[in-house]
């Protein structure tokens, strides 16, 4: 502690590499890091934050598309932050429309990519979902493909049909991958593609969706 409040930043990109470094040093970090440190120590898998630390790292993510990116696959990263990321403005692959609105060619495509691989879920048996696609298509040239069509589908268990309209809402994500997302372990991850396909929260709230352990296949 005493380190990384006194030297300077190659002593504080030095020290967010350790291991099981505890709360106390990452706050301080936190608060005296240098962009380059900051990715380093959300990097770190094993460093443990404060409710404080991840608060103040969670804010300065905005603008920054690749921390955003490295916070948003922490898995300890509690629900209310994963929020609270979802609100800030990165600026590498996205702007005010979220996370689906690239600016570098399959930037969003990379981080969902990467998100549902964090879902978990073993490869799952080989699924058709060209019914679904061919509905929620329809109803997307209808303009149907909203809050209520999907709030439907999740109340109806339909999760082929949840999992093709935020494919199609994601800029044509791989169905199969938002099915990953919907009935993996990490349901909270779900929020990111939600997001993405600017959802309302009634739509995302956890006991509309469709999600592990509650889902039929």
């Amino acid at each position: 502690m005493e380190i990384a409040s006194t030297k300077g930043q190659d002593h504080l990109l030095a020290i967010s590499g350790r291991t099981n470094l505890p709360e106390a040093v990452t706050d301080v970090i936190v608060d005296r890091g240098e962009s380059k440190v900051i990715r380093k120590l959300a990097n770190n898998t094993s460093a443990r934050f404060s409710e404080s630390g991840y608060s103040k790292i969670v804010a300065r993510s905005e603008g920054d598309a690749e921390l955003i990116e490295i916070l948003g696959l922490r898995v300890d990263l509690p629900l209310k932050f994963l929020r609270d990321l979802l609100s800030v403005r990165p600026t590498r692959y996205a702007s005010d429309d979220g996370l689906g609105t690239s600016r570098t060619p399959g930037g969003d495509q990379r981080v969902l990519k990467a998100i549902a691989s964090v879902a978990g879920g073993e490869s799952q048996q080989v699924r058709d979902f060209k019914q679904a696609e061919a509905v929620v298509r329809r109803m997307k040239g209808l303009n149907e493909l909203n809050d209520a069509t999907i709030i439907r589908f999740a109340e109806a268990k339909k999760v082929d049909e949840v999992a093709a309209s935020l494919a199609i809402l994601n800029n044509s994500a791989p169905t199969e991958m938002m099915a990953r997302l919907l009935e993996g372990h990490r349901a909270d991850l779900i929020l990111i593609p939600c997001k993405s396909a600017k959802l309302g929260w009634t739509a995302v709230r956890n006991d509309t969706l469709p999600s592990a352990g509650r889902a039929p296949r």
